[in-house]
């Protein structure tokens, strides 16, 4: 049995920023140089 969850459009938006802030902090770009693990619980 397969099943498919659609992400809803605040997933997506979370998503969209937790990889936005990810490439900031690989480029040297955010003046944090800490990512939250909370934020990806």
């Amino acid at each position: 049995m397969r099943a498919r969850l659609i992400p809803t459009v605040e997933e997506l938006a979370e998503c969209h920023t937790l990889g936005h802030d990810i490439a900031r902090h690989l480029t040297g770009r955010m003046a944090n140089t800490e990512i939250d693990m909370a934020a990806l619980a």
